[in-house]
């Protein structure tokens, strides 16, 4: 089921990826509102340790919006919406660990 909604890439082949990168000292999460028509989604995932740390690089993920709304792994925009505009939040729950989550305690895709 969770290559249906996400698949990791090695690289963004001819497809514009949208660059993320977390942050660990800001809560260790990072999040937007996207249109689930976006979907499939070219994320790559980047983090940090601080806003002057060196980068270090996650990968690229390409998303499904609209599976990862039906599975509750993203929500609606605004909170309870069907869409068309959803809040994706990726969480860094350990090192070098990533997931997407609406909010801690919520079911978690782990990225990779």
């Amino acid at each position: 089921m969770a290559r249906e909604l996400m698949q990791r890439l090695p690289g963004p082949g001819d497809r514009r990826p949208y660059r993320w990168t977390l942050r660990q000292d800001d809560n260790a999460h990072h999040h937007r509102v996207l249109q689930v028509g976006q979907s499939p989604y070219l994320m790559h995932l980047q983090w940090r340790e601080s806003k002057k740390a060196p980068v270090h690089e996650v990968g690229f993920f390409l998303l499904n919006l609209k599976g990862l709304l039906a599975e509750g792994y993203i929500r609606g925009e605004p909170m309870g919406s069907p869409g068309p505009e959803v809040r994706v939040r990726v969480v860094m729950t350990g090192p070098g660990s990533f997931c997407l989550q609406v909010r801690n305690g919520d079911p978690a895709l782990r990225l990779g």
